[in-house]
């Protein structure tokens, strides 16, 4: 139909109209390469080499060489969005925490659920420890029931009304 579909210019090659490409595509940066890799039907980027998205470039996805990165550098929050469960796994085998559609979210170390949330609140499936003797366990929801430890005590605190301890037998041993 006698359109230009390809132009050489003085600074480069101008395209007009949709291009097919039947080999790899290389795009060849300052430093890095992406690649469209025919083959392995995949979009290649090297290292440091940066996926942005937005008109203002505020959300980029790179591999540094050592560490992988999700960056939200804009105004917003960095969502996930999913139907379903989102699981964090170190590999395919090891759990750090799953986030469960409408259920629990489990939190792992080393592979084994330390906590957990449920319909009724909260469980610890292992020890829970205040890190430094000024930190207290505090209960109710004007914080009135305090267990807490010193360096040399532990106290159980009441700010409010009786304290009843109730048991089939009670034993205080000095």
């Amino acid at each position: 139909n006698n359109t230009p579909r390809l132009t050489t210019t003085g600074s480069g090659v101008t395209v007009s109209g949709a291009s097919t490409f039947n080999e790899d595509v290389v795009f060849v940066g300052v430093s890095e390469d992406l690649r469209f890799d025919k083959s392995a039907n995949a979009l290649d980027f090297n290292d440091n080499f940066t996926l942005r998205l937005g008109n203002s470039q505020d959300l980029a996805i790179y591999h540094g060489g050592s560490n992988s990165v999700i960056a939200e550098t804009g105004t917003g929050n960095l969502e996930l969005q999913t139907n379903s469960s989102i699981l964090l796994q170190k590999g395919n085998s090891e759990f750090l925490a799953k986030f469960i559609s409408d259920g629990a979210v489990e939190l792992y170390y080393d592979n084994t659920k330390m906590f957990e949330t449920a319909s009724y609140g909260a469980n610890f499936t292992s020890n829970v420890r205040l890190g430094t003797d000024a930190n207290s366990l505090q209960i109710g929801a004007g914080q009135d029931l305090k267990l807490y430890h010193t360096s040399n005590n532990s106290y159980i605190g009441n700010d409010t009304g009786y304290l009843f301890v109730q048991s089939d037998s009670i034993s205080l041993a000095a």
